[in-house]
């Protein structure tokens, strides 16, 4: 089997999904991971692309910051997203700092962590 473990489909940013779909064929590649837009939480889109073609794609959402990251990864996850991105230093401003990695563990999420290389 062989997977794009990094895509990314948007009618924002880049393309739909369709062309996508046909470069995946076109190079007999089985299984995409849409990967969320940093900086974009409305993973609605990537919920869609994966229920149009079931078997296809995995989604990798992300959430806002902010005292209710941790109930919209548990809304996204059980709507179906498989993983969460977070940049390394996301960081709760109040409450328990890791929150939101904690819900990501609690829902058995993947998680997404890549950074700028100043923040090494």
């Amino acid at each position: 089997m062989l997977i794009d473990a990094h895509c990314h489909a948007s009618p924002q940013w880049f393309e739909p999904v369709e062309p996508l779909v046909a470069q995946m064929d076109l190079n007999r590649v089985d299984c995409g991971v849409l990967t969320q837009v940093l900086g974009q939480f409305d993973n609605g889109y990537q919920q869609d692309c994966c229920a149009r073609f079931p078997g296809r794609f995995v989604s990798v959402g992300a959430v806002a910051p902010g005292a209710d990251a941790p109930q919209e990864v548990r809304r996204w996850a059980g709507r179906g997203m498989a993983g969460l991105r977070l940049r390394p230093e996301a960081r709760a401003a109040e409450g328990d700092p890791l929150a939101v990695w904690q819900a990501a563990a609690d829902c058995g999420l993947a998680i997404s962590c890549g950074g700028a290389a100043a923040n090494l």
